[in-house]
C-alpha cells in the first residue's frame, strides 16, 4: 500500500470518528428528550457498535485513540 493511500484510509477513519461521535451524541439527546426506552435501546446498539469497532481495530494493531474514539463513551441518557 502506498502511503498516499494510508493516510486516506488514516483520515477516513478519523472523519468516520468525528461524524460518529456527533451523531450519537445528538442522537441520544434528542430521544432522552423525546422517548427514555427508546434512548436505552439506541444506548445499548451504540456501545455495542462501538465495541465492535475496538475489537476490529484492536485485531488490525489499532486502538480507539488511533482514530480520535480514545475514551469515547456514549452518552449516558438524560432523565430531567
Amino acid at each position: 500500500m502506498t502511503k498516499r493511500k494510508a493516510d486516506t484510509y488514516e483520515e477516513s477513519l478519523k472523519d468516520f470518528s468525528s461524524l460518529f461521535r456527533k451523531r450519537v451524541d445528538a442522537d441520544m439527546k434528542f430521544w432522552s428528550e423525546q422517548n427514555q426506552e427508546h434512548a436505552t435501546g439506541r444506548r445499548m446498539a451504540y456501545s455495542a457498535c462501538l465495541r465492535e469497532l475496538a475489537d476490529a481495530l484492536e485485531k488490525n494493531g489499532l486502538s480507539l485513540s488511533d482514530i480520535g474514539l480514545g475514551g469515547y463513551e456514549v452518552p449516558k441518557i438524560n432523565t430531567a
